[in-house]
């Protein structure tokens, strides 16, 4: 509770205090437990190779009690190892932060922690980020994010949208946006393994000129999604689109994205394009 409402000096005091207490009687869950807890006050002060040690001395405990409490482990560990993975990486070292992060999700495949799971895309976001692969980070968080609803949790959180706003100012609107559609329909462990085996995505998808008569192509679109399609030939902005739609500006963006998504452009003018050539073709 102290760490919660910020008072680190608080929650140091009594994470000593409990992790001596519990060493005294060498009762291993409550010693990593408490680790875990001084590794948490200790990134919330910005000590990042503190927390790290703290989480590395709690693994071993959780180990040797929970290898085989239930199928994949105790899911203490899976997510103490997701913690040094995410810390490892914020310290750029990047071997060991693949290597507990893959450890991690090993334990959360093999046990169906699907919380688990989610919680190393998170830290697989991080390390790509950290890595200089920022569209690898935003897949990796639009796939935990798809996780996370999938199973009833809240996925908007301060971490995802600084990344988001971050990809905003380099990639661009459109780019993040279709990224982001991308990693929520991508299966979690195809996001997870792109991340780990170093593969940056593609900087652009490859750029098809627009055929009237190619077969299936206009199909790929839904009723809405080709409408849309027709209202950007106007040179219409998200927000007139929406006023005439009578739907939201974000739901435009999310419709733009698909599109971009399904058709392999990267521009709202590729689709005006393409868009057009279709309406000359339609009866």
């Amino acid at each position: 509770m102290a760490l919660v409402r910020g008072r680190l000096r608080e929650a140091q005091r009594h994470g000593e205090e409990a992790l001596a207490r519990a060493r005294a009687h060498g009762h291993r869950w409550l010693m990593a437990r408490t680790a875990i807890q001084l590794g948490s006050v200790a990134e919330a002060r910005g000590d990042l190779s503190t927390a790290k040690e703290h989480y590395k001395t709690a693994a071993p405990w959780l180990r040797e009690l929970g290898g085989g409490a239930e199928p994949g482990g105790d899911p203490e560990l899976t997510r103490c190892l997701a913690r040094i993975g995410r810390v490892a990486a914020m310290l750029h070292e990047f071997g060991l932060a693949r290597e507990q992060l893959s450890a991690s999700l090993e334990l959360a495949w093999a046990g169906g922690q699907r919380q688990g799971e989610a919680r190393c895309l998170v830290g697989l976001s991080v390390l790509a980020e950290c890595e200089g692969d920022l569209e690898g980070a935003v897949l990796a968080a639009a796939a935990a994010a798809g996780l996370r609803e999938s199973i009833g949790q809240h996925s908007a959180t301060t971490r995802i949208e600084e990344l988001l706003g971050r990809a905003r100012t380099k990639l661009g609107e459109s780019r993040t946006s279709a990224l982001w559609s991308r990693g929520q329909t991508m299966r979690p462990d195809m996001a997870a393994r792109h991340v780990l085996s170093g593969e940056r995505v593609t900087g652009k998808p490859p750029v098809k000129a627009p055929v009237a008569a190619e077969p299936g192509r206009h199909s790929l679109l839904t009723a809405r999604e080709q409408e849309i399609a027709g209202l950007l030939t106007r040179g219409l902005s998200n927000r007139i689109i929406a006023e005439e739609l009578v739907i939201s500006p974000a739901t435009v963006a999310r419709h733009i994205a698909n599109i971009m998504e399904k058709l392999g452009y990267t521009s709202r003018a590729q689709i005006a394009v393409w868009a057009t050539e279709h309406q000359k073709d339609d009866p």
